[in-house]
């Protein structure tokens, strides 16, 4: 074989490796999905975490069963230590309730910064638990965010009163996330995911459902 021919048909190996391998990737590229795509839209996360009042230095540990639905269903079940029941918290939409098993109160109203004031002593709107759960950005009005190279949300910053939420130790769903401003900080420890069957949320037995204690002391969320 002369010299020619061997550099030809050694070109058309070349071609033949080079398309075979565009042909290989090429599915692997265009189905990887954007940031947050495919992120569950339903589940059951169990954590742990410690609730800190800053001012009186008050350190209270908790377990927090949290189950949600995109886009606007959500239930915080609270419990202390022996797996006392402190709290538990509905959202359906724009509307929020919750009892203070303890202090035997029902808060019930509509979405705010203030709604969650009573339990956790700092101005959280309960949908925002959907976003610390889920690894979501914050787009309401005021809030900054900084993505990671993961093209997961890395923090989220409130200007108007220095409100902070940062993410940390991921591995899968497993995470540390920190809430908290100048008075009061809540710290949780993410241990585990469960996905929830979707046709849960609308059905009678559905866990997005609270009514309060006939003992209980009504309140209207601040």
């Amino acid at each position: 074989m002369d010299n020619q021919k061997y550099q030809a048909i050694s070109l058309k190996v070349r071609l033949l490796a080079t398309l075979f391998s565009a042909l290989f990737f090429l599915p692997s590229c265009v189905t990887t999905p954007k940031p947050y795509e495919g992120r569950q839209i339903s589940g059951l996360w169990e954590a742990k975490a410690q609730a800190r009042d800053l001012v009186s230095n008050k350190i209270t540990a908790i377990s927090l069963d949290i189950t949600a639905a995109t886009p606007a269903f959500l239930r915080l079940d609270v419990t202390g230590t022996l797996g006392i029941n402190l709290a538990t918290l509905v959202m359906k939409n724009s509307d929020v309730k919750y009892a203070l098993y303890r202090q035997k109160k029902f808060y019930q109203g509509s979405l705010s910064d203030r709604a969650l004031l009573p339990l956790f002593k700092m101005n959280l709107n309960p949908k925002l638990i959907m976003n610390i759960c889920m690894d979501l950005p914050i787009d309401d009005e005021g809030w900054s965010c900084k993505i990671g190279n993961n093209n997961l949300v890395d923090s989220c910053e409130r200007a108007t009163d220095g409100l902070k939420i940062l993410w940390s130790e991921r591995n899968g769903e497993k995470k540390r996330v920190v809430v908290g401003d100048k008075n009061f900080e809540l710290q949780i420890a993410f241990k585990s995911y469960t996905p929830m069957d979707q046709t849960k949320v609308e059905s009678n037995k559905s866990p997005f459902q609270l009514e309060p204690p006939k003992d209980f002391t009504k309140y209207k969320i601040p």
